[in-house]
């Protein structure tokens, strides 16, 4: 995890950290830039869904990240490709 992003993130509101680091987690896991923020591994970071809308909306503003809503389904989350080397 690249320490710039790491570092954007903490000064973030809220629950920013935890999300940026369920996000980073899932994205090794899967090997890509792009996953969908599941409740349960919300969970694994303790943040729940509200804090982590917020949580989402504060990392897109910051450039960290891409968010795509649809209704019912869980967000699927982009890293900045100058955060994801890969």
């Amino acid at each position: 995890m690249p320490l710039e992003y790491i570092a954007t993130a903490c000064k973030l509101k809220g629950r920013a950290v935890q999300v940026a680091l369920a996000i980073w987690d899932l994205s090794s896991l899967t090997k890509s830039r792009t996953v969908a923020l599941a409740a349960r591994h919300r969970d694994v970071f303790g943040v729940k869904r509200h804090s982590a809308n917020r949580a989402l909306r504060e990392l897109e503003q910051a450039g960290l990240v891409t968010v795509e809503r649809k209704i019912g389904r869980a967000p699927r989350v982009t890293i900045d490709k100058k955060f994801f080397p890969r």
